[in-house]
């Protein structure tokens, strides 16, 4: 099994995926594309086309994300809120799977417990009120092993 993780759309590029035995793409789900990377975001036709070619895809929520500025409870709720409806509405993405939250800076203990862990109570929240009561999806984060162990 190869994975690979990229921010470029990939629906122009499968039949060489498929022959370096990729099995997985990583991509993103972001609020806005970015200027820098325009096709960051997944969308539903690439989607489509990787699931129609058995290729598994994982997602990560990523809207920058790389200090510490970025987290807190308020924008885990907004950051949680925009990956949940992305991905049930746009994606069609199935319930029980999983989306993961990028935590792109090597972040310390004080950090985790001050910030990062209440985005991703933020990110929870989110979930549940968005699903109705329901978590409908998993959630990972995409981070440093401290961050990973912490959370």
């Amino acid at each position: 099994m190869s994975i690979i993780d990229t921010p470029s759309r990939t629906t122009n590029k499968i039949s060489c995926l498929k022959l370096q035995g990729v099995s997985t793409v990583i991509r993103y789900y972001n609020i806005s594309n970015s200027s820098t990377f325009p096709n960051k975001r997944l969308e539903k036709p690439e989607a489509e086309a990787l699931s129609a070619n058995d290729i598994q895809i994982a997602v990560v929520f990523q809207q920058r994300q790389d200090r510490v500025g970025d987290f807190s409870e308020a924008k885990g709720l907004t950051a949680g809120g925009a990956a949940f409806r992305h991905a049930r509405n746009n994606i069609g993405q199935p319930a029980n799977s999983g989306i993961y939250f990028s935590v792109d800076f090597d972040a310390s203990n004080g950090e985790i417990t001050n910030n990062v862990i209440p985005f991703f109570k933020g990110v929870r929240r989110a979930f549940i009120e968005e699903g109705g009561g329901n978590q409908e999806y998993r959630i990972g984060v995409y981070g440093s092993g401290l961050v990973s162990s912490r959370l």
